[in-house]
């Protein structure tokens, strides 16, 4: 009897232990909450990360709770671009072109240009351009330029052709002032009028990066007038840009007959510029190139003004039909005006290629080769070197075709970084433990151990409540709140979520649709809304989360 005794009462123990254990473990787990991970696919606007706009153009409009999210999956729709702010593009730009009209002046011009404008519509902007401008005066032996600074105001207007990749032709009109060393005369108001052709590419929903190439014409409008026809290669970004008209349009396809690069030369005089080729067949096609070259100073260095020279060529390149790479020779002429310091002038240059034309990817064409150049009257090759060449092209087919858009996935962790315990999810029921009922022992020393009795209870959850400022109703003022006030992350995949906007009476239903939209995008659904008019002008909403 001791044993069997000891042994139901180290049984009774165990026991209890293990229950105590569980019924500890129950309700502390019941308290806790645990929020949604903080990393989503989607950023706080609802937009897709790491997805531009380009990739989603030609799919039709997000519908209310349409959006799939899930991590690494395929994305069906697009949702909609928030416009927010002023349209705004800033660019940076290297200008050069000849200076004529004056004999106070026997060269060209270099320029390092700012520009920036605000978009008044979708075409028209208003823009104001900065321009430091070195010219090179007449009779200076070594040909030294003279700065001016030039200050524009400009009036822009675009005609696109493409307005997702942000494909157009840019007209300028404008006017602004001068301010010019003596040498070239008195400060003097300026006139500037330009044709532009603009290329870009979306990184989000609404922020691009672009380039562009402009041609332009800038004249002073005094008795010592300075004409100026100016190439400028731009680079810049736009922000804020308004929903393009052409976004549920798939992209269109990749010129065939047509190709667009821009050039370097490097050799013993450098030189920039820009190709346009048109085919007529895989053999044949018409390249004209326009450029800048630098020149040679008397002490054999590269000058900017001595003997540089700005050209327009053209001519047959024949190559040979192969696929990627394929060899080409190519042969162009043309006039050429030459900035020297005794005085400018007009000859004729001849230009010969040999190289190599690779086809990259859908569309996109790369020139490498050797290049030289001479001067047709005296028949004197007068530089050379080797070139490259890049730009867009005739497409290959069987390399074009957009790849499916998806939802980007978990970044991988640094090496750094150390797992944490994620809780679980609460559970629903709590144990309690009753006090076991005595053993039965027999008269044969066999102990029978009654487990004890477990009730179950449920317990009630209680519901999250958050509560949000989305901001102040001024009257006569927009209303429009941020949308990164509102914790995404902790709504998604919650479970029941009503929501009650307090505030001005004439500012909830604005405050409603437009809190509405922003969870409708990042997939969060709504089961209930009230509204409760109220004497203060802040705007608040209360969120409440039902497990």
């Amino acid at each position: 009897m001791t044993g069997g005794t000891a042994i139901a009462r180290r049984g009774r123990v165990r026991l209890a232990v293990v229950c105590l254990a569980l019924a500890a473990a129950g309700p502390a787990a019941a308290q806790t909450w645990s929020p949604a991970d903080s990393w989503s696919p989607v950023d706080d606007d609802g937009w897709p990360r790491g997805v531009s706009l380009d990739d989603l153009r030609g799919l039709h409009e997000c519908g209310p709770g349409e959006l799939d999210v899930r991590e690494g999956g395929p994305i069906g729709c697009r949702p909609s671009v928030i416009h927010d702010g002023p349209q705004l593009q800033f660019g940076i730009d290297w200008t050069s072109g000849p200076v004529f009209g004056s004999d106070r002046v026997s060269g060209g011009a270099h320029a390092l240009g700012v520009e920036a404008s605000y978009a008044l519509t979708r075409s028209l902007s208003l823009a104001g351009r900065y321009e430091l401008m070195g010219i090179a005066p007449s009779m200076l032996a070594m040909a030294e330029g003279a700065l001016n600074q030039h200050f524009l105001g400009l009036l822009k207007y675009r005609l696109f052709g493409d307005e997702v990749g942000r494909k157009a032709w840019t007209l300028g009109a404008g006017a602004g002032w001068a301010l010019r060393p003596s040498s070239l005369g008195s400060d003097a108001p300026l006139a500037r009028v330009s044709l532009a052709r603009e290329v870009g590419a979306f990184v989000d929903d609404n922020n691009a990066i672009g380039t562009a190439l402009e041609v332009a014409y800038e004249r002073t409008l005094d008795d010592d007038a300075l004409s100026a026809l100016l190439v400028s290669y731009r680079f810049g970004f736009e922000l804020n840009i308004r929903e393009p008209r052409n976004v549920d349009q798939p992209a269109p396809s990749s010129s065939t007959w047509r190709s667009f690069t821009a050039d370097a030369y490097l050799g013993n005089a450098l030189g920039f510029g820009s190709t346009l080729g048109l085919r007529a067949n895989r053999v044949l096609s018409l390249e004209t190139s326009a450029g800048f070259q630098f020149g040679r100073s008397d002490f054999s260095k590269q000058h900017g003004y001595s003997g540089s020279s700005w050209s327009v060529m053209t001519g047959p390149r024949l190559s040979l039909p192969f696929d990627p790479a394929a060899p080409y020779v190519q042969v162009q002429a043309g006039p050429a005006w030459f900035s020297r310091p005794e005085g400018s002038e007009i000859r004729g240059l001849a230009h010969a290629e040999l190289g190599m034309r690779l086809h990259v990817g859908c569309g996109t064409v790369i020139d490498a080769g050797f290049w030289l150049r001479g001067d047709i009257e005296d028949r004197d090759v007068t530089s050379g070197g080797l070139l490259m060449r890049v730009g867009a092209g005739p497409s290959r087919g069987w390399r074009c075709g957009p790849a499916a858009p998806m939802f980007a996935t978990r970044p991988a962790p640094p090496s750094t970084w150390t797992a944490e315990t994620t809780p679980t999810e609460p559970p629903m029921y709590s144990t309690a433990t009753l006090p076991p009922r005595p053993p039965t022992v027999s008269t044969e020393t066999t102990v029978t151990v009654t487990p004890p009795v477990v009730e179950v209870r449920p317990i009630v959850v209680q519901p999250i409540v958050i509560e949000v400022e989305l901001g102040i109703a001024i009257p006569g003022l927009q209303m429009r709140f941020d949308p990164r006030l509102v914790p995404i992350g902790r709504l998604r995949g919650a479970g029941h979520i009503a929501i009650e906007i307090s505030g001005p009476s004439d500012a909830l239903a604005t405050f409603q649709s437009q809190l509405a939209a922003t969870l409708d995008r990042s997939g969060v659904r709504v089961e209930g809304w009230s509204l409760v008019a109220t004497g203060s002008t802040r705007i608040r909403a209360r969120i409440t989360i039902t497990p």
